[in-house]
């Protein structure tokens, strides 16, 4: 199963002193005395690109009342770097959520707690996670600075009414069927190219598509991305940019949100959540995108 991840990166209470380079600079010494002012054991600072704590926040007041909880949302593009400026400010809150595909922006970063040990491991909630899942935040010294909070399947997001209209298969079933080979797939996406139309965000993304599901590594770290399931989708990615198949969107950018409007992008690959966002950004457009699992369609190894 492909997933998007969002991730749990906790602070410890005054760890930053160990990833902040400016040991000699009063502005240094200022934000530290910020840091250890706003800490207290009752005020919990969460910072995340989305709240996701709507509905389990108020069960946790009723359960901790005397706790203040802040949650401070923060725009997708801008949070690395506000988040990795906080790292060198020494001023940052207790958590940090973040999408998994952003987490390697955070490595080499000292000054994060081991959740995997007391008081942060819980074996109960540990248990409710793949334990696959789970073993790829868990380094060669067993221990886990970043943890799965929630994860969502991906799938293949299309217009079903567009694919109907030029001879393709529209029920999930039988698209999937025709769509996890791979010269079925660049022939959808020749035909509809013509008529401006695009069944990819970008060949980025494609290739993005490989690494939810593998890795270039095996668990020997043998190189294994000549192998023929990824060799199959860099070839497809390299065939899209010389066909001039993609159209460089994204659809968290107004562009590929306008394309989406505009019955241009008409099929893109994204985690199950979206389903409510597309009704948001094409609310015209309801009934008329279908899904199905991204696992059955050939951009996967």
């Amino acid at each position: 199963m492909v997933i998007v991840i969002f991730l749990i990166l906790l602070m410890g209470g005054c760890h930053a002193a160990n990833i902040t380079p400016f040991k000699e600079s009063s502005l240094e010494l200022t934000s530290r005395e910020e840091e250890e002012q706003q800490q207290s054991s009752d005020h919990l600072v969460v910072w995340t690109h989305q709240n996701i704590f709507e509905n389990s926040l108020p069960r946790y007041k009723e359960k901790y009342p005397n706790i203040q909880v802040d949650i401070v949302t923060e725009k997708p593009q801008n949070l690395v770097e506000k988040y990795r400026k906080s790292l060198i400010s020494g001023v940052t809150p207790d958590l940090y959520v973040i999408p998994d595909d952003v987490l390697g922006e955070f490595s080499g970063i000292t000054g994060f707690e081991n959740l995997n040990e007391k008081p942060y491991y819980d074996k109960a909630f540990f248990a409710s996670r793949p334990k696959g899942l789970l073993n790829n935040y868990i380094d060669s010294e067993d221990k886990m600075y970043a943890m799965p909070l929630l994860f969502f399947p991906y799938v293949t997001y299309y217009r079903a009414d567009i694919l109907e209209e030029n001879g393709y298969p529209s029920d999930p079933y039988h698209l999937s069927i025709f769509l996890n080979n791979r010269d079925n797939w660049m022939k959808l996406a020749e035909d509809l190219q013509v008529k401006q139309q695009y069944i990819i965000e970008s060949e980025q993304m494609m290739l993005e598509m490989i690494l939810r599901t593998s890795s270039f590594l095996d668990e020997n770290y043998d190189y294994v991305g000549k192998h023929e399931a990824f060799q199959t989708i860099t070839n497809a990615a390299t065939d899209v940019v010389d066909k001039g198949l993609s159209p460089h969107l994204n659809i968290w950018h107004e562009q590929g949100q306008t394309a989406i409007n505009n019955d241009q992008l008409v099929m893109f690959q994204m985690a199950s959540y979206v389903k409510d966002s597309l009704k948001v950004w094409a609310p015209d457009q309801a009934g008329k995108w279908g899904n199905y699992d991204i696992a059955l369609s050939f951009i996967r190894c």
